[in-house]
């Protein structure tokens, strides 16, 4: 097998480590072809941070979790409470 660098992990910023262990489920995955796809726990009521798109950077509740990638999330703009429609995976949980 010809290992290679395909990108550097990061949280935007710098480089971060994985755990070895992470990095083995990683290969059983990949070695035994199991189907897989991205998970971003989100939940009723949690604030969350949008990270793309037109409402970047800016922080909602989440109202609805309409489908298994669509959310309702609320957005205060000019003094008031907007819904809007935003993909599961253009939102990060904020935690405390």
């Amino acid at each position: 097998m010809t290992q290679q660098v395909c990108f550097v992990v990061g949280n935007g910023s710098e480089p971060i480590s994985i755990p070895g262990e992470e990095i083995e489920a990683v290969r059983q995955i990949v070695m035994y072809g199991q189907s897989v796809e991205s998970c971003n726990p989100v939940l009723e009521g949690q604030r969350v941070l949008v990270m793309s798109g037109p409402l970047k950077r800016l922080e909602g509740v989440v109202t609805r979790i309409k489908n298994r990638d669509r959310l309702v999330v609320n957005i205060e703009l000019l003094q008031r409470a907007v819904a809007t429609e935003i993909s599961r995976d253009s939102v990060r949980p904020i935690t405390s």
